[in-house]
């Protein structure tokens, strides 16, 4: 399993019938109602905050458990943290963090009586699927891929010669050569956990698109926020240099030239009218950027030098 679980810590599978959810604008889209009933799944949205006590009174467990491990900061951080730095007492990283939460709730949370339910969740999925001692299986999910990248958000883009950019970040195999250059957006999918890798509905089958990596193989496979964390620490050391007194300077000089040159043109091009007016009348005028005629050349004579004479002349 991805978190190097126990293969039978999990034994849930299968489409659920109906799913209930918060009013989250994720959960409101077009998107997220398409998928659902495009795998026969009934959307439910909470219409007040009492109809999630079940999931929110077990969420307040694993938040009060993950409270006391080292560098938790509780629900408000920059409150309760006070001057301590949680990362000279962290111990976990984002990955470590995903397989604790994956263990609280497949061996503690499912495991543990719910007194609205009367069990625990591991009993009540074994009483919902047997039925006189037999065991009804769910409906199984037959293209895991396609199911998830249903649900996954999505961007229109086009195929240019160095792949697919995406987040200032570009991805590129070589099935996209034959839909480079053609213009045309295709329906882009990204997993916000891990933006190592795209999907891009741009083969002939729609329900098997291509999956596509970093242009970059050496760039690693992070989730989006860790990125955008990445970037705003970059923004911060390194801050536009090009601030408001510079812009202004900049323009400033700019109008100030843009002036001068206009008004040079202007001048050159009445004295070009002027010269035309004048050549047309007969005047011999010359013009501004004609070179000055060469002055006569002065002529010496060297009497020391005796005369050339022809022969048969007289001297």
């Amino acid at each position: 399993m991805e978190h190097d679980l126990p293969e039978d810590s999990w034994p849930m599978y299968g489409l659920p019938k109906k799913v209930r959810t918060d009013r989250a604008a994720e959960f409101r889209g077009l998107q997220f109602k398409g998928s659902c009933k495009a795998w026969g799944i009934e959307p439910l949205l909470r219409r007040k905050k009492e109809d999630g006590g079940i999931i929110e009174r077990g969420i307040g467990k694993i938040q009060a458990r993950a409270a006391l491990e080292p560098g938790a900061t509780g629900s408000d951080p920059k409150k309760q943290r006070g001057e301590r730095d949680p990362s000279d007492y962290a111990q976990m990283s984002i990955k470590e963090a995903e397989r604790w939460l994956a263990r609280e709730i497949t061996g503690r949370f499912h495991y543990e009586r719910n007194d609205e339910l009367g069990m625990s969740p591991s009993q009540a999925w074994q009483a919902a699927h047997s039925t006189g001692g037999e065991l009804r299986l769910p409906p199984i999910v037959s293209n895991q891929k396609e199911f998830l990248i249903s649900f996954l958000p999505w961007e229109m883009r086009c195929v240019t010669p160095k792949g697919v950019q995406l987040f200032k970040e570009f991805y590129y195999c070589s099935e996209l050569i034959p839909f480079v250059g053609n213009k045309i957006k295709y329906k882009v999918h990204y997993d916000p956990r891990r933006l190592g890798r795209i999907y891009i509905e741009a083969g002939k089958d729609p329900k098997d698109p291509i999956t596509v990596p970093y242009a970059d193989p050496s760039k690693p496979c992070l989730p989006k926020f860790e990125v955008d964390a990445r970037r705003r620490r970059q923004k911060e050391a390194y801050p536009n240099e090009y601030d408001r007194a510079q812009r202004v300077a900049h323009n400033t000089a700019q109008a100030a030239d843009r002036r001068t040159s206009k008004m040079k043109t202007r001048e050159a091009r009445r004295k070009e009218r002027l010269h035309q007016a004048a050549v047309q009348a007969g005047a011999d005028i010359p013009r501004d950027h004609d070179p000055p005629p060469s002055p006569p050349k002065k002529v010496t004579v060297d009497y020391n030098r005796r005369p050339k004479v022809s022969v048969g002349g007289v001297v």
